[in-house]
């Protein structure tokens, strides 16, 4: 499903970013499903937080296609087994998308230099939000509930398939075992943070396959499958949401 607000009168983007590029790709996007949300929304907080990431989609350096990225989302290990008799092996999308998963459990004070140890800090388009390393590429971003940045409600790694590197997964899977943390993946599964896991995951990923074959893996998919995140673009006047 995409997902939009609407400023102005204008429709923007805010989730499902490259189901919409896939779908253009295919010229299918009359099939795509739009839902109109409020802010705050994950790591939009405030119309500005909106249209300032609709100003870096469009950077010349920057490209709207991320589906080359595998995304995996750190969620606290006590947290999912609160809610699970055992560690399970996927999640619904609203458990994996919507769920707060980090409100009762906050990693320890300051933990962001080790993610400073990973990548480089960039500037965030977002007073709420905290990012790293390139956008398009192998990126981590850590979203907080206020401009204070006093509680984390998202922590996220994006890998960049074109270039895998094994170093960078393994780093990943350590900082997530020292935060006591499991990975979800944008298909909702749910993996332990071993390197080997995860690159198992990633071979067999939507993402791998894309660089492999780019339009048959997109049209073998089942556009509920088609969730790649990235951050906001406005949406094109011929492909705007259509009224409901």
């Amino acid at each position: 499903m995409i997902k939009y607000v609407k400023i102005c009168g204008n429709n923007y983007v805010v989730y499902g970013n490259n189901r919409l590029q896939a779908a253009r790709i295919l010229g299918i996007t009359d099939e795509l499903t739009y839902e109109e949300v409020t802010l705050p929304f994950k790591g939009f907080n405030t119309e500005e937080d909106v249209i300032n990431s609709y100003g870096e989609t469009f950077n010349p350096q920057c490209t709207d296609m991320a589906i080359w990225q595998f995304r995996l989302d750190f969620v606290p290990e006590k947290a999912v087994r609160s809610r699970y008799s055992a560690l399970p092996a996927t999640m619904t999308e609203n458990m994996a998308e919507d769920f707060p998963w980090w409100s009762d459990i906050q990693p320890p004070l300051g933990f962001e230099v080790w993610i400073d140890a990973i990548l480089p800090q960039i500037p965030s388009w977002s007073e709420s939000m905290r990012i790293w390393g390139n956008e398009r590429s192998d990126t981590a971003c850590v979203c907080y509930v206020e401009e204070n940045k006093n509680r984390v409600e998202l922590i996220e790694f994006r890998v960049d398939v074109q270039k895998l590197s094994s170093g960078f997964v393994k780093q990943i899977c350590d900082l997530a075992q020292r935060l006591e943390c499991v990975l979800v993946t944008s298909d909702h599964r749910v993996l332990v943070p071993d390197k080997s896991a995860v690159l198992r995951a990633i071979d067999n990923s939507t993402a791998k396959k894309f660089l492999e074959d780019p339009i048959s893996t997109l049209r073998g998919l089942d556009q509920s499958k088609l969730e790649f995140r990235d951050f906001s673009e406005k949406d094109k006047e011929d492909d705007v949401p259509p009224k409901r």
